[in-house]
């Protein structure tokens, strides 16, 4: 409430209100406004029983409506905020200028951290008037710190930026957070925006420069290409020319005279050497011994081997592959490696080829064996006996001749005991001939001790090729050595002598060849006439 003051003279009068409702009087004369209207404010002073009084109309005004505040109390420095009232045409006020202002729009400015009352006053046409105030609290900004702060890098170098003053950092690569990796590829400037826990947000920034004058580079060549002279297989020389950044250099830490560097003997598939400069620059050379490794591929082809067209297996031609260590091995079926390249006397089946080299161990492929077998079931029949052939592998068709005159897979043999022969020819001339002894009793027979009588040699002269057969098939292997006239081994071979042993006579000189079986201790030789084919 507002008040006036009224003074009467002489003193030591009395006041009073007409209407106490609308303003009262004190005894000092101070009128004090209590709701708008009008009061006689009346002074009555008494002295020697005479009485006089003197009044005034006093009128009591309205004071204007001033409402609250709708704004937000709080804001950052450097930061403004608008303020606002439902009463218009009043004066804004700041009570601390330094902390904060405000304009006639009700825009207020943070300056820096403190508090101030910002205050808004309304004045009517009776020159009453009212205030409304609120305080307001200005927030620092953040205070950031940004490491490293203008930093130069070398070409491909990824440094980490850090900043700190405040709980949110975005930095303007799109980056989150107070540590961050770059890796720029020109100098780049960084900008970092930091909100604290008020909302006050500030930035700052970072220059990355890179050092171009460093550009180090191998031979002249932005790659890496040293060169590489190798030894062996194993061990090779790296030298190169250092091009580019400032010298002296150093590989390795290790300072270098000029600009040329070439290194002890390397052993290792891979090299590294790091190449500084003196800015502290580094450069990686980095590489493999691959111009000294060989190409292990491995080309092979599987011939077949025949003896009278007959194929007795075959063997692995390496066309071409890595250096032999010293000499190529192979290995039928994962079993033990051999030098020789040729595998005959084989079973009918499929075998796996593998090659030992100087990369080590390859598979070559499958070789399937699958030669002109025969067969022959001799079955009795009363004081005769029959034979039934069961022919397999080589190429039809088949011719069957039986030493009876007979053809086809069955024949009558004759009386019993005897000896037959069949003759089986396939369509690539291969000759398959089986002697058959039957006497009548069950199981195999074991040869004699003496072998005088147990094998035959035909035909003898030998017009191509020549057979020696047994009379049966042996419990263990023989051994048979061809001779040449001159006394030189031409061919050798190990048999149970289940089917006759032929030996191709096509290709040598015509002569007098000796064949020599050994087995069971004991020896026997054949002598044999060769004369060409006819």
């Amino acid at each position: 409430a507002q008040s006036i003051t009224l003074s009467g003279s002489p003193t030591g009068g009395t006041w009073q209100s007409s209407n106490p409702a609308v303003a009262t009087v004190n005894t000092s004369g101070i009128v004090t406004a209590l709701a708008t209207g009008e009061a006689i404010i009346s002074y009555t002073i008494t002295q020697n029983d005479c009485t006089a009084s003197a009044s005034i109309t006093v009128t009591i005004h309205p004071i204007p409506f001033v409402g609250n505040f709708n704004a937000p109390s709080t804001v950052c420095a450097g930061d403004s905020i608008q303020l606002s009232n439902a009463t218009p045409n009043g004066v804004w006020n700041s009570s601390e200028t330094s902390v904060a202002t405000i304009n006639s729009n009700g825009v207020v400015s943070g300056i820096s951290a403190g508090e101030t009352t910002i205050s808004y006053t309304v004045t009517n046409s009776f020159g009453c008037s009212n205030t409304a105030s609120k305080l307001v609290t200005v927030h620092a900004l953040p205070v950031i710190s940004i490491s490293p702060a203008d930093t130069v890098i070398c070409p491909g170098g990824s440094p980490i930026l850090s900043a700190s003053g405040g709980e949110l950092y975005e930095w303007s690569n799109g980056m989150n957070g107070g540590n961050i990796m770059v890796s720029p590829s020109e100098t780049q400037n960084y900008t970092v925006t930091v909100t604290d826990s008020n909302g006050c947000m500030d930035t700052g920034a970072t220059v990355v420069t890179i050092n171009q004058d460093f550009g180090i580079s191998i031979n002249g060549s932005a790659g890496i290409e040293p060169n590489i002279a190798c030894l062996n297989d194993t061990e090779y020389i790296v030298s190169f020319f250092i091009n580019g950044g400032t010298p002296p250099y150093w590989i390795d830490e290790t300072l270098l005279a000029g600009n040329y560097f070439e290194s002890s003997i390397q052993n290792s598939p891979t090299f590294s050497f790091t190449v500084s400069d003196l800015t502290g620059c580094t450069f990686s050379a980095t590489g493999n011994n691959a111009p000294c490794l060989m190409d292990c591929t491995v080309i092979a082809e599987f011939n077949t081997l025949n003896n009278l067209n007959c194929s007795t297996g075959f063997e692995v031609n390496v066309v071409s592959g890595p250096p032999q260590p010293p000499v190529y091995q192979f290995s039928l079926n994962n079993g033990p490696f051999q030098t020789y390249s040729q595998f005959t006397n084989l079973e009918p089946g499929t075998y796996a080829v593998a090659i030992q080299t100087g990369c080590g161990q390859q598979n070559l492929g499958v070789y399937v064996h699958d030669p002109l077998t025969v067969q022959v079931q001799v079955i009795p029949a009363g004081s005769v006996f029959y034979g039934n052939a069961t022919i397999s592998g080589g190429t039809s068709p088949y011719s069957i001749l039986w030493s009876t005159g007979a053809t086809g897979t069955s024949a009558n043999l004759g009386a019993l005991p005897g000896i037959a022969t069949v003759v089986v020819t396939d369509g690539n001339g291969c000759v398959k001939l089986i002697n058959l002894t039957q006497n009548g009793a069950v199981g195999i027979a074991q040869p004699p001790n003496d072998l005088t009588g147990s094998f035959t040699l035909f035909p003898n002269p030998a017009y191509g090729f020549f057979a020696l057969a047994a009379a049966q098939p042996l419990p263990q292997p023989a051994d048979l050595f061809l001779y040449a006239p001159i006394g030189q081994l031409i061919a050798q071979r190990r048999s149970r002598f289940e089917q006759p042993e032929l030996f191709d006579t096509s290709l040598l000189p015509a002569g007098v060849y000796w064949l020599a079986l050994y087995y069971n201790n004991q020896q026997q030789f054949f002598k044999v006439v060769v004369h060409g084919s006819r």
